[in-house]
């Protein structure tokens, strides 16, 4: 899919979907963490990005045709 977002402006795509908890982090194969639980800090998640995969909120996933979780 293509979502058309210039270049330079992903990291700012992506910093908006995660504070507004549409995105969050597999931080274990059966624990997802989103933004309430950082408390919409998102230099918090920010250093955490690197080392966590990204997972969409299951509201949006059946929505999306998203596979379930692992």
């Amino acid at each position: 899919v293509d979502a058309k977002i210039e270049s330079g402006r992903l990291d700012d795509a992506i910093e908006l979907l995660l504070w507004f908890g549409f995105l969050g982090f597999y931080v274990q194969p059966d624990q997802e963490m989103y933004s309430y639980q950082f408390l919409y800090d998102i230099k918090r998640m920010q250093s955490i990005s690197k080392q966590y995969p990204y997972c969409i909120h299951p509201g949006f996933r059946k929505a999306l045709g998203c596979p379930e979780p692992r």
